[in-house]
């Protein structure tokens, strides 16, 4: 007896011709036929995995994916499809780190962008010292961060000091003054370099600890939240 399995749509114009790659067969002996028989069951078709699901960020250019010289743009492509990219690409929240999993299309889609505009810049992504954060409150030495905020290298970017963001920034997800604070950073977190490590204030007596050379890594977070004791 030969038996094939059929959906719950008995639409004749639906219904899928199987083919030898999409069957299972099973055999039952029974005695009281002398024989075998054969079931033919259609096997369940799983759709092909959307390409940018399994992409790499190097696949994305910013503003579109391109996997085999195809393109593919948010507006076509599934949030669901987006955070398996996400996972696959380790993409977390920028405030905190944690996992895209739950978070609607429009969150995703900016914490792409973003992660890709650390990436161009040769950022490091938050969460990462968050972790260490976690465990030990970063220091800021005050002095060095003085010696930082209020030199030549700096004075251009203090001068833009809370100016309005681009369209393109606010579609980022960049804060106001991010830049600024970064770039205070990134001149912080320079070694051997001797307007930063010494005391550019003579008149002041800082041993020990708070000798400007003594530091350990800092954020754009840790800069947010020092700026206000030095300026």
């Amino acid at each position: 007896m030969l038996t094939m399995a059929e959906g719950s749509n008995t639409n004749t114009d639906q219904l899928l011709t199987p083919t030898a790659s999409s069957l299972s067969f099973t055999t039952s002996g029974s005695p009281a036929t002398g024989g075998d028989d054969v079931q033919v069951i259609a096997a369940s078709q799983q759709p092909p995995e959307h390409p940018v699901a399994t992409a790499t960020m190097d696949d994305f250019d910013g503003t579109v994916f391109k996997v085999n010289n195809v393109e593919y743009t948010f507006k076509n492509i599934t949030a669901q499809v987006l955070r398996k990219f996400c996972v696959k690409n380790n993409v977390k929240k920028t405030d905190g780190g944690g996992s895209l999993r739950k978070e609607p299309k429009r969150v995703v889609e900016q914490e792409i962008k973003m992660m890709k505009t650390r990436i161009n810049n040769g950022e490091s992504h938050p969460w990462d010292v968050d972790v260490i954060a976690e465990k030990k409150k970063a220091w800021v030495n005050q002095f060095r961060l003085a010696n930082v905020i209020f030199s030549d290298e700096l004075k251009e970017d203090m001068n833009g000091r809370g100016a309005c963001l681009t369209k393109e920034e606010l579609d980022v997800g960049l804060k106001t003054d991010q830049k600024l604070y970064q770039k205070i950073a990134d001149e912080y977190n320079k070694k051997d370099v001797p307007d930063y490590d010494n005391l550019q204030y003579t008149y002041l007596d800082v041993q020990g600890r708070n000798v400007p050379s003594n530091f350990d890594p800092i954020t754009w977070n840790d800069v947010k939240t020092s700026f206000k004791t030095v300026v």
